[in-house]
């Protein structure tokens, strides 16, 4: 029931795009604009390092503003 110009304001905000560049430039991509989907089976390890580069890519997000 949401209008199609608010869903492309929310999903092609400035902060979505960098949160998605910054996981892109530490190998993960979250295959849309923030939906997060997973396109494998992922072991653990994948997860951690999913997580890391979510974190990082955060600090480096609020550094910047």
């Amino acid at each position: 029931s949401m209008p199609h110009s608010k869903i492309k304001e929310v999903t092609a905000s400035p902060v979505v795009t960098s949160l998605k560049r910054g996981l892109q430039n530490r190998g993960v991509d979250i295959m849309g604009r923030g939906s997060f989907l997973v396109s494998a089976v992922h072991v653990e390890s994948d997860i951690d390092r999913t997580l890391e580069a979510f974190q990082n890519t955060l600090e480096v997000i609020r550094t910047e503003g």
